[in-house]
């Protein structure tokens, strides 16, 4: 950095410079039943980083849960709900990417050596991101992950593995159904699990399940 603000984290870290920009909340949505889908625009060239949070708690069972998946295409963030309209309740989604910041009408500014600015009092910084799971357990990670925390958090939706088998039980066919990241709030706490993306139901025969054993991205929420 050769000129101006340089700040860093209680921890040492550092958090933007004149040569950087952080990564801002640009958008936050709902999904109800019978919202399916959701799609937020951004500039392609820079990243973007979705989390979600449904609004309940978790279900004992898999039998009704709601699966999200996340693409980006050409400047187009896609949320896809799985059961929703089975499920209930609502999900809150919130974008994160990098953008350039209106100055307020009061407060504090920054601004590049390009004359952007891009920080500024108002600014939602996404902050308190946490990686939880052990990748080297199968056990704490990707589908058999399950963790409590306290307040509101969100997740970042993920494929973390898949069920596969065959359904019926007058005429079997082939079953597969996606497993990914979710996270309920329940009003005071936060359980991160995994959930499918279609119940199997009862009966699966000869049931395969296969675990990414990733890691999860978590953030605290209750401050957007």
């Amino acid at each position: 950095m050769s000129f101006g603000a340089y700040l860093t984290t209680v921890d040492g870290g550092v958090f933007v410079t004149p040569d950087s920009m952080p990564l801002s909340l640009i958008e936050k949505k709902t999904l109800a039943n019978g919202t399916f889908e959701v799609a937020v625009n951004y500039d392609a060239t820079r990243p973007m980083i979705p989390f979600i949070t449904h609004n309940r708690a978790a279900p004992e069972t898999n039998t009704a849960s709601t699966a999200i998946t996340a693409s980006l295409d050409n400047g187009v963030c896609t949320l896809s709900a799985y059961y929703l309209g089975v499920e209930g309740g609502t999900i809150d989604a919130y974008f994160f990417s990098v953008e350039p910041q209106t100055p307020p009408e009061w407060g504090m500014a920054i601004w590049d050596s390009n004359g952007v600015c891009i920080l500024t009092n108002e600014t939602k910084v996404l902050t308190d991101v946490e990686a939880i799971g052990d990748p080297s357990n199968e056990n704490n990670s990707g589908t058999k992950l399950d963790v409590t925390k306290s307040g509101k958090w969100a997740v970042m939706p993920r494929m973390v593995g898949y069920i596969i088998g065959m359904a019926g039980s007058a005429q079997p066919i082939p079953f597969q159904t996606i497993q990914t990241s979710m996270a309920y709030y329940s009003g005071g706490n936060t359980r991160i699990k995994a959930v499918v993306g279609i119940s199997p139901g009862s009966g699966l025969l000869n049931p395969g399940y296969i675990n990414y054993r990733n890691r999860y991205l978590i953030t605290d929420v209750s401050r957007y």
